[in-house]
């Protein structure tokens, strides 16, 4: 079953994987190649990082994701 899914469900999908640890700042997504990349400003102990974060565009599913240091 394909369900090709829109930019804010998969904005909710990564909200709702982020908030488990971390305070989301600002996020926004861009679908590329099939995969939906999220980017996420959040905040780990007072230093602000990047999250990158890919979701399967049919089963919405997380493949990976990536702690960029440094975004201050």
């Amino acid at each position: 079953m394909t369900l090709h899914t829109d930019k804010q469900t998969v904005i909710e999908i990564a909200i709702q994987f982020l908030r488990q640890h971390f305070s989301v700042q600002d996020i926004d997504a861009a679908l590329i190649d099939k995969v939906w990349v999220v980017t996420a400003r959040i905040v780990i102990f007072n230093n602000v990082m990047i999250e990158k974060i890919r979701i399967d565009i049919n089963t919405r599913k997380i493949e990976n994701y990536t702690l960029i240091a440094g975004a201050n």
